[in-house]
């Protein structure tokens, strides 16, 4: 047994140290995506954003087409709190990938962080059209319905002192015209400050 290991160790090839660059022989140098990619999540595991920002642009100027990348630099993105950038790359996706889930959630986060609720919904039926099993949206959905209400809820406390509670049914269910004419005399009233 001891000398079949021996002689398995003398068949092995020698590294010749001249040759032995230390990077592996594939495709994955500085010409390659794949380099920046990495390197960016390094960076961001160190928590260098801008660095990680920069490397991962550099990746996507190899590979303009990956909709990866530019997926992961939108989380770098909102990491930074730069939501404009974030939306102008989710936007980008979505021009070419319309059903792409993973940029209508995003999307839709983005747009109810910037109270633009009825955008952020369409974000989210979007998706749900697409894979209706995602509980997770439905609770971002329901999520963007409860603010409604609560709006909704603020809005009536204030006009019944100002219409009485005979008109409240009114506004919640009656015709636009007439809702808006009740909220006209609500904020006649000077409610909304």
């Amino acid at each position: 047994m001891v000398i079949l290991f021996l002689a398995a160790c003398a068949a092995m090839p020698k590294e010749d140290p001249k040759t032995d660059t230390g990077i592996a022989e594939t495709e994955h140098t500085q010409d390659s995506s794949y380099y920046y990619f990495t390197e960016s999540q390094l960076a961001k595991k160190k928590g260098n954003l801008d660095r990680s920002i920069v490397l991962l642009k550099k990746a996507i100027e190899l590979d303009p087409e990956s909709v990866y990348l530019k997926k992961e630099l939108t989380g770098l993105f909102l990491l930074q709190k730069d939501e404009h950038n974030a939306l102008r790359l989710v936007e980008e996706i979505l021009q070419n990938h319309p059903d792409d889930t993973d940029a209508l959630i995003t999307l839709g986060k983005i747009k109810q962080s910037q109270k633009k609720l009825d955008e952020a919904k369409e974000a989210y039926r979007r998706v749900l059209v697409k894979t209706p099993d995602k509980q997770n949206i439905h609770l971002l959905l329901g999520s963007i319905y409860m603010q409604v209400i609560w709006l909704v809820l603020l809005l009536i406390e204030g006009c019944k002192q100002v219409i009485g509670y005979r008109e409240i049914p009114g506004l919640l269910i009656g015709k636009s015209g007439h809702q808006f004419k009740i909220l006209q005399r609500c904020s006649g009233k000077h409610l909304f400050k």
